[in-house]
């Protein structure tokens, strides 16, 4: 940062670094790139393009990421680590642990799929886009969840604690939802 202190750590086998006008610049990270943000997210990928100016890194290959209790892959993803934002560009899956002890033993909350998603750290929002899948593992209740669009709210004072909240669903909306032991609800709705 300019203040002189680390906020942000990217490493890989190979770099070219490429020097630009007012402490700017652009590096092509290759081979076991990781990324380390000052908030806790960890990106994971094999090709990086990191450009100073914007603070963004661009990655068109499969990646995976995890911040405490949410962790994931897609093919593709922009991390713009200044605005704390991820935005995944295909064939994205995301899931969500109760705690990062239970995301440590495999222990999933709810597993989320779709064609691209965008995790706004700071809104505490997931944006899911195209053929959004969910299934949500709750005490006392499953629950299968479809639709064309879904945003995700999540709750809690920091990223450790960050639980999802609540589904807002549009466009060709089926849930089934299942009590243990109990039969099926099934709802169908345009939102």
């Amino acid at each position: 940062g300019d203040d002189g202190v680390t906020k942000d750590r990217m490493s890989a086998d190979s770099a070219l670094y490429v020097p630009g006008e007012n402490k700017n610049f652009t590096t092509y990270l290759k081979g076991t790139v990781q990324i380390d943000t000052s908030d806790g997210l960890k990106v994971n990928t094999n090709s990086i393009t990191y450009t100073r100016g914007t603070e963004t890194a661009e990655i068109d290959e499969a990646v995976s990421y995890e911040r405490e209790n949410i962790r994931g892959r897609s093919f593709g993803a922009v991390v713009r680590m200044a605005e704390k934002r991820l935005e995944l560009l295909k064939d994205v899956e995301i899931e969500t642990f109760e705690s990062p002890e239970l995301a440590a033993s495999n222990i999933r909350y709810a597993k989320m799929n779709a064609g691209t998603a965008t995790f706004d750290h700071i809104a505490n929002k997931i944006d899911l886009v195209s053929n959004v899948e969910i299934i949500v593992n709750g005490k006392g209740r499953n629950s299968d969840i479809n639709a064309n669009r879904v945003v995700a709210s999540l709750v809690g004072a920091d990223a450790r604690s960050r639980q999802l909240k609540k589904f807002e669903l549009f466009e060709n909306v089926r849930i089934t939802s299942t009590e243990t032991g109990g039969s099926p609800t099934n709802i169908s709705s345009g939102y």
